[in-house]
C-alpha cells in the first residue's frame, strides 16, 4: 500500500506542476495578448496621425500651387506689359530713324529690356 500512496503522491505532484505550467502559459499568453492589443492601438493612433498629416500636406501643396499660378499670371502680366511697351517704343523709334542707323543710350537700354523681358517670359512659363 505504501507504493500506491507514493505513486498517488507523485502523480499529485506531477499534476500540480502541470497545472502550474499551464497557469504560467495562460498568464504569459494573456500578457502577450495585452501587449499586442496595446501595440495595435498605438499603430492605429499613428496611422490616423499620418493620414491627417498627409491630408494637411496635400491641402498645403494645393494652396502653394494656386499661389504659384497666381504669381506666374501676375508676373506674365507685368513682364508682358513691360515687354509690350518696350517693343512699341522700339518700333516707334525705328520708324522715326528714316534710314539712319543710330544707337544711343536709350536705344541700347530698350533693347536690353526687350531681350531680358522676352527671356524672362520664356523662363517663367
Amino acid at each position: 500500500m505504501h507504493e500506491k500512496t507514493l505513486k498517488k503522491k507523485k502523480n499529485s505532484q506531477t499534476d500540480g506542476r502541470i497545472a502550474q505550467w499551464r497557469c504560467g502559459c495562460v498568464r504569459r499568453q494573456l500578457d502577450t495578448n495585452s501587449r499586442l492589443a496595446d501595440r495595435v492601438d498605438q499603430i492605429r493612433v499613428l496611422k490616423d496621425l499620418l493620414e491627417r498629416t498627409a491630408a494637411a500636406l496635400e491641402r498645403e501643396i494645393g494652396s502653394l500651387n494656386d499661389a504659384k499660378q497666381n504669381l506666374e499670371y501676375a508676373l506674365d502680366q507685368r513682364v508682358g506689359l513691360a515687354t509690350h511697351v518696350t517693343v512699341d517704343n522700339l518700333v516707334s523709334r525705328e520708324g522715326r530713324r528714316d534710314g539712319d542707323i543710330v544707337e544711343d543710350v536709350v536705344d541700347v537700354e530698350l533693347h536690353k529690356v526687350a531681350y531680358w523681358g522676352a527671356g524672362w517670359l520664356t523662363v517663367a512659363r
